[in-house]
C-alpha cells in the first residue's frame, strides 16, 4: 500500500536482541512500514548519541518498544523510553520473550491501528481527499485508496470486502454520507456490509446536516458527527472527531496513571463537554474526579496539570471549599492542534 510508505516507525531495543528486533523489523516492512533500527557502533560520546537519538524522536510520530529483559537493563533504551513519555507520545510495546507467532500478530495490530478505510461516492472525491489528507498528517493513520490499491477485476467486490475487514479489526471504517452517497449502489452495499459485522467502536459516519439519516438496522449505534458539506475544506469538526481517535489511548494512560493522559481526559472535559458546567448533569462530581487526576499528574510532575487545576479552581472555588455559584456557561474553544502535537508528537508540517 503506497500510502503507508512515508510512515516511519522508531524501535526502541538493546543491541542484545539485535536478532530477534532484525524480526520485527522486517514484519514491519512487510506492512509497508519504514522501521528505523539504531547501531550506533561508530559513536563514543554518550552526549553526542543522547542528542542524537532525542532528534531522531522528535521528527518521529510512531515508536516501538522492543521490550526483554535486555531491555529493562539497558540504560539507552530506558532514556529513550523517558524521553518519548517526556515528550507525551504514545508508544507500542512488543515483548520480545513471545514466540515469533505471537509477535507477528501483534505487529498486525499495530498496522491494524493505523489503517482507514473510507467509503464515499466517487462524486464526493473532493471530500474523501480532504478527509483522507487529514487523516494521514493529523493522525498518521493509512488509508486504503482504491484508485492505487485496488484494480478492476472479478474479484473487485470481495477485495473491497477484504480492505474493510483488516480497517474493522483494530483500525477505523468512516463513512461519507451525502445524497449522492445513498443514491450509490456500490455505497449501499459497503454500508450493508459492515453493519452487519456489529463493530460500532471502529465505525465512524461522517453526514451532511441536510442529508437524510439513512433508514438502516444497527445504524444508531454507530457514531455520527454532522457535517457541513458546503465548504470542502472545513466540511468537518476536527476536535470532536479527533477525540474519537484519541479516546481509547487517553482511557488506557488513565488507567496507568499516565501524567499525560490524567491531563488531556481533564483537558477535554473542561473545555468541550458541556455537561463539566451543569451540575444537574452531573458536573459537580465530574469536576471533582478531574481535579483529582489532574492531582495525580502534577504529584508525577507534570506542569501542566498544574495550570488546569488552577483554572477549574479559579472558575469553580467551591471545590476548594469556598461557596460560589456556578459560573455561567462560557464558550469552550480548544487548541487541538496543540493537543495533537503534545500527545501524538506530531510537528507543523
Amino acid at each position: 500500500m503506497n500510502s503507508n510508505n512515508d510512515i516511519w516507525v522508531f524501535l526502541s531495543h538493546s543491541n542484545k536482541d539485535y536478532e530477534k528486533v532484525r524480526e520485527v523489523r522486517n514484519l514491519l516492512e512487510e506492512q509497508n512500514f519504514r522501521p528505523l533500527m539504531f547501531f550506533l557502533n561508530c559513536l563514543n560520546d554518550d552526549e553526542e548519541i543522547d542528542s542524537l537519538i532525542k532528534r531522531e524522536i522528535d521528527s518521529r510520530k510512531r515508536f516501538i518498544l522492543c521490550d526483554s529483559p535486555n531491555a529493562q537493563s539497558s540504560k539507552w533504551v530506558q532514556k529513550e523510553v523517558d524521553y518519548i513519555k517526556s515528550k507525551q507520545r504514545y508508544y507500542y510495546t512488543l515483548n520480545l520473550n513471545e514466540p515469533s507467532e505471537k509477535i507477528a500478530q501483534s505487529i498486525l495490530q499495530f498496522a491494524g491501528e493505523s489503517t482507514a478505510y473510507i467509503s464515499y461516492s466517487h462524486n464526493d472525491e473532493a471530500y474523501y481527499e480532504q478527509l483522507k489528507t487529514m487523516l494521514h498528517d493529523d493522525l498518521d493513520l493509512r488509508v486504503f485508496d482504491l484508485k492505487n490499491d485496488l484494480t478492476l477485476s472479478s474479484a473487485y467486490e470481495e477485495k473491497i470486502k477484504e480492505m474493510i475487514d483488516k480497517s474493522l479489526i483494530n483500525g477505523y471504517v468512516i463513512f461519507i454520507i451525502t445524497d449522492n452517497f445513498l443514491k450509490s449502489p456500490f455505497c449501499s452495499l459497503e454500508l450493508e456490509y459492515v453493519l452487519n459485522k456489529s463493530t460500532p467502536q471502529n465505525v465512524i459516519f461522517l453526514r451532511g446536516a441536510s442529508v437524510e439519516r439513512p433508514q438502516i438496522e444497527n445504524y444508531n449505534v454507530h457514531k455520527e458527527f454532522i457535517c457541513d458539506f458546503t465548504n470542502v475544506e472545513q466540511f468537518i469538526d476536527k476536535g470532536r472527531f479527533y477525540w474519537e481517535f484519541m479516546k481509547e489511548r487517553i482511557s488506557d494512560g488513565v488507567a496507568k496513571e499516565d501524567p499525560a493522559s490524567l491531563y488531556w481526559l481533564a483537558h477535554h472535559y473542561y473545555w468541550d463537554d458541556d455537561r463539566f458546567d451543569n451540575s444537574n448533569m452531573g458536573g459537580y462530581g465530574m469536576r471533582e474526579s478531574m481535579l483529582k487526576h489532574l492531582k495525580k499528574a502534577m504529584d508525577k510532575g507534570y506542569q501542566p496539570a498544574k495550570e488546569l487545576y488552577d483554572l477549574i479552581l479559579s472558575d469553580y472555588p467551591e471545590l476548594d471549599g469556598i461557596s460560589k455559584p456556578i459560573p455561567p456557561e462560557k464558550k469552550r474553544v480548544t487548541d487541538y492542534s496543540t493537543w495533537l502535537k503534545e500527545f501524538l508528537g506530531i510537528k507543523n508540517r
